[in-house]
């Protein structure tokens, strides 16, 4: 077997060599004319960037939903005793608002009020000092 694959090589290069060298195998017909080649069909591929964007974008809803779901309980705890609320409740309260204002503003854009309150938050949760 290995005899015939060995003989059947050396007549195809012996019929023509650039075509072996190149890689081609010849054609069926007895022809030496080389036919051109089509091009590989070109497939879409998306980005590495694109890909990552979508998954911020996946992230920064969920993250909104459970911010949402925070400010609604934190108000009604807030609401009932505000006085017995700790210092770093609230503050974590105002990063959690602040955090979601930020990341509406880069989704959708902020409304005056919540611009507003967006500069508050800011100002109020400035460096602190040590």
């Amino acid at each position: 077997m290995t005899k015939i694959l060995a003989i059947t090589l050396g007549a195809l290069t012996m019929l023509n060599p650039r075509a072996f060298l190149a890689g081609e195998m010849p054609s069926s017909s007895s022809s030496t004319a080389q036919q051109p080649r089509t091009p590989p069909t070109q497939t879409t591929t998306t980005s590495t960037q694109s890909v990552n964007q979508i998954k911020r974008q996946k992230w920064v809803v969920k993250r909104m939903r459970h911010l949402e779901r925070h400010h609604a309980v934190d108000t009604i705890v807030l609401s009932g005793s505000p006085k017995s609320a700790s210092d770093e409740f609230k503050r974590q309260y105002m990063m959690n608002r602040f955090e979601y204002l930020a990341l509406k503003s880069q989704q959708s854009g902020l409304s005056r009020k919540e611009y507003a309150e967006f500069r508050l938050l800011f100002e109020a949760l400035g460096p602190r000092s040590r």
